[in-house]
Formats: C-alpha cells, sequence, structure tokens
C-alpha cells in the first residue's frame, strides 16, 4: 500500500518494519512550495536537527501510515491491517502543501509499481470553466483510470470544510465552515479533487460520540479564546449539540453529499461543533480530564514532526519510549480506515485483488448502518457571535444549524465495517 502524503517517519518503532521503500516527488516543485512560502526545506531541517531529508518533517502522513499498518508488536498501537507493507509516496515537504502535479505522478507511480492501494489525504478545488483547471481535472481522470486498468484503487479525504459534493466532486452547497470575521470561501460550482475524481473511493468523517452540555461547569473547564479544548459545555450556550449520546455522527467539518462512497472514523472535538462554539476537546492525551477517552483520533506520528503535536509516554506505558503519538481529526483521518479495508479484502478475497470495481463493491456491501445522522448543514442566515471567542459572524456559514445532512448523503454506503458478515 502506498501513503501519499508528506512522507512516513521510518525511524519510528512502529513504522520502520513496515516502510519498504520511499519515493520523493517533492525535487519535481519548480517552485519548491515550502522554501519559496516560509524559507525553510525539508533539507534544512535535516540539515538542522540531524533527520533523514525523506523522513515525514510534517506528521500528517505518519499518523495515517500508522492508522493502516502500525507494526503488531505488543507495543503502542497496531494497525488496522498490520500485516500491510508501505510505500512512502512522498509529495510534500514539511509545510503541507502540493502541487497537483505531485498528487498526478503519484497515482502513475502507484500503477507502475503495481501498488494495491493508494491512500491520499490530500485535496482541492479546481474551477472546470478556467481553461488551465480543466486541463488539471481531466489529468487526475486520465491518472485515476491509467490506476484502476492497473488493478489500483485510491481512496481520498472527502475533505473539510462541510460542503455538499455531488457527481465528479461538483460542489453542490454555497459557503463553507467559516471562522467568525473571516470571509467565506465560496466553491459553488467548482470540482473536488482528487476525492471527487470518477473511480476514486471518498471517504466522509464521522465523530467518537456526541457529549451533553452541562447545568454546571468545573471552573477553567470551558475553554478561553487563548485554549479552545474545552472539556465542559455550559447548556446556556446559543450554540447546542446534536445528536447528543450518539456515536458515529458525521464530523461537524466533514464534506458529504451524493459523491460519498463510505464513511469511517476521522475524529471530532468533544461536542461536535466548531471550537469557536466551545466544541470541545480532541481528548486525550491533549488532555487528562477525562482520562484516556478520546474524541478525535489517535494513532501515530513522525519522530521528526513539525506541524502534528508529539507526544511521548513513560515508562509502564505500554508505549515505547522516546516515541511520537497525537490525536488529530479530519476527513484525512477517516480515509485510511478505507484504504485499510480496502487491503484486508483484498487479502480476504484474492480473486478481487487488482480488480478495483469490485473491492469497492465488497467495501460498499459491507459497510453498515450507523443510524440516524443528526449532524446539520452549515446555516448561511444564523449571524450570531461565536460561543467562546464572541467574534461576530457577519457572513453567516459559522455554525451549525440547518437541516439534518441524510444519512446517505452522511455515510454513502455506510460505516467502513469489513468485519460484517
Amino acid at each position: 500500500m502506498a501513503v501519499a502524503d508528506t512522507g512516513l517517519d521510518f525511524t519510528h518503532h512502529e513504522l520502520a518494519p513496515k516502510v519498504k521503500a520511499v519515493v520523493d516527488f517533492t525535487p519535481t516543485e519548480d517552485p519548491p512550495i515550502c522554501k519559496t512560502a516560509f524559507g525553510v526545506s525539508d533539507e534544512d531541517l535535516a540539515a538542522e536537527f540531524g533527520g533523514p531529508v525523506t523522513t515525514d518533517w510534517n506528521g500528517h502522513g505518519s499518523w495515517i501510515g500508522g492508522r493502516i499498518a502500525a507494526a503488531l508488536n505488543g507495543t503502542g498501537i497496531n494497525g488496522i491491517a498490520p500485516r500491510v507493507n508501505l510505500v512512502s509516496f512522498k509529495i510534500s515537504q514539511w509545510c503541507g502543501s502540493a502541487f497537483d502535479s505531485e498528487l498526478i505522478d503519484a497515482f502513475i507511480a502507484a500503477a507502475d509499481l503495481g501498488v494495491d492501494v493508494v491512500n491520499i489525504s490530500f485535496g482541492g478545488y479546481l474551477n472546470r470553466g478556467n481553461p488551465d483547471e480543466e486541463v488539471i481535472y481531466q489529468a487526475y481522470v486520465a491518472a485515476v483510470n491509467y490506476a484502476r486498468q492497473h488493478g489500483t484503487v485510491i481512496a481520498a479525504a472527502a475533505g473539510n470544510e462541510s460542503r455538499r459534493i455531488g457527481a465528479g466532486g461538483k460542489v453542490l452547497s454555497h459557503g463553507t465552515l467559516t471562522a467568525p470575521g473571516s470571509k467565506v470561501d465560496d466553491q459553488f460550482g467548482n470540482f473536488e479533487v482528487p476525492g471527487g475524481i470518477p473511480g476514486v473511493v471518498d471517504v466522509a468523517s464521522t465523530g467518537n460520540v456526541v457529549n451533553a452540555p452541562s447545568s454546571t461547569c468545573p471552573p477553567g473547564s470551558t475553554g478561553t479564546a487563548r485554549n479552545v479544548n474545552a472539556t465542559c459545555k455550559p447548556i446556556s450556550d446559543r450554540h447546542d449539540s446534536f445528536g447528543v449520546g450518539r456515536r458515529n455522527q458525521l464530523s461537524y467539518f466533514s464534506n458529504y453529499g451524493p459523491r460519498i462512497d463510505v464513511a469511517a472514523p476521522g475524529g471530532a472535538r468533544k461536542f461536535n461543533l466548531p471550537l469557536w462554539d466551545r466544541g470541545g476537546t480532541p481528548g486525550y492525551p491533549v488532555t487528562t480530564a477525562d482520562r484516556t477517552n478520546v474524541w478525535e483520533d489517535f494513532s501515530t506520528t513522525s519522530n521528526w514532526a513539525t506541524q502534528i503535536t508529539c507526544f511521548t509516554f513513560g515508562a509502564g506505558s505500554g508505549f515505547p519510549a522516546n516515541q511520537c503519538y497525537s490525536t488529530i481529526q479530519g476527513t484525512s483521518m477517516a480515509t485510511p480506515h478505507a484504504a485499510a479495508a480496502l487491503a484486508l479484502l483484498a487479502s480476504a478475497h484474492p480473486a478481487a485483488r487488482k480488480q478495483v470495481g469490485t473491492l469497492i463493491s465488497l467495501l460498499k456491501a459491507k459497510a453498515i448502518d450507523p443510524g440516524p445522522n443528526f449532524t446539520p448543514v452549515v446555516s448561511a442566515s444564523d449571524h450570531s457571535p461565536g460561543d467562546l471567542n464572541g467574534v461576530a459572524c457577519p457572513t453567516g456559514f459559522c455554525h451549525l444549524g440547518g437541516p439534518a445532512i441524510s444519512n446517505s448523503d452522511a455515510y454513502g454506503a455506510g460505516l467502513v465495517n469489513v468485519s460484517s458478515p
């Protein structure tokens, strides 16, 4: 399996035995993205800190690699498909940005190398009315078709903007989840790539459990504008949780719509609301207030990460010493659940291996109904300020509050579950 991302930390205890090759696409960047934008490249970081240039200096890719295939070795965590081997397709340096050409080249390389599954948790939007962007869209279509013809299935993140995505990746809704005081980024009519490209498995995100607000909260538990990790949400807040007590609700940020193929755990804050509406803490180990409960998603991250927070654990914890783990959220985190499930299905059904359509059909057939979704769309008309920071929302699209998103739009065929009959 290939992880097309910021790299994989092949020095990490959980990933060292799993990463069999590294293909670095970032030398093709013209201009080099991170160096040009921020004045620092992975080469600079390697010289400063002594790590390998081609490791993961961001942390995002290593989180995904661990979720898929962290070693089954009696310590730390294990991946969903721990016997799968990994190829690192490094399409981004530490700052987490990539050119479309790097993604497209990775898909073609995966096909040429005989890779069974590619996890891609990067994405963006293209205006197909612009001739140059239409060329890029068609290049994605050609690359995905080439991969499918060679038996390579691509699983992609649906995006974290609370947009409704239709056929071919077309954005069907106006607005996007917008921080109070910020400008609305309206991509209506544009196309999500690569998740929306026909033939790609487009993966939405679900949360752990939606927690209830409280009539009383201990001092210091409700968060501040500087420390948004609230462990308690006052019932007096204007914006309340939806679907309290229910598991596997659509994450408040997740894209949705008729283009979604499946949903998978990608995490959400404790109350499944944006941080400015006192959405809550990610959970352990960001805070131990709720013991070891994790509301977002827990996995490895890179020992060299500069962007994903590294947590290490002491002696007797069951974790290897001086190795990095983290709790984060996103459709990026949901995607490796689907990618790993595809790998398990290919292993369990050898006749389906290299038969992309068959594998995707199996994935959908085994997905389960998580029950009704209560997460609503983003409200265009709610201009009230954020509950936590009090910043006004003159543009709308800051708060959840429209009708509940239908199950078919939220989950596609359902919640990934390869253990189902």
